[in-house]
């Protein structure tokens, strides 16, 4: 859904400098939704788009805009947001899951690394014994 945000909020913002041309303050907030990048940037770009589009709906009634697309617009950013934040917890889960696996694997190991340890010690005189607590790694 990224790549079409993508050229939708492009879009949109082209229309919007031509509608907004003679208002300089108005270009300065759509010069400032230029700026960012990533998902987040995305999700506040296409809301903000929403926004000053609704606060300034007779200008872009001017040039014929479909001001539906503004809906469109929130209706992404919101979508969007959704996605990403379940995106965010499935790898925040996936970390703390890797985090957990690796505490065990060590824990594990310093403990068969102990009885390793315990089991030469314990059974140094006895060849036989001796042989389960050996390692050739």
């Amino acid at each position: 859904m990224a790549p079409e945000a993508i050229k939708f909020r492009a879009e949109i913002l082209e229309i919007m400098r031509y509608a907004f041309r003679k208002e300089p303050n108005l270009l300065q907030v759509i010069s400032a939704i230029t700026k960012g990048t990533g998902y987040a940037d995305l999700i506040q770009d296409l809301n903000t788009i929403a926004v000053v589009g609704k606060q300034h709906i007779d200008l872009l009634s001017k040039i014929a805009f479909d001001t539906s697309l503004l809906d469109v617009a929130a209706k992404n950013s919101r979508e969007i947001a959704v996605m990403w934040a379940n995106y965010k917890m499935e790898n925040t889960n996936q970390t703390e899951f890797k985090q957990n696996r690796n505490k065990a694997f060590w824990y594990l190991h310093e403990l068969v690394s102990e009885i390793h340890a315990a089991g030469k010690y314990a059974f140094r005189n006895d060849k036989n014994r001796l042989k389960g607590y050996t390692s050739t790694f």
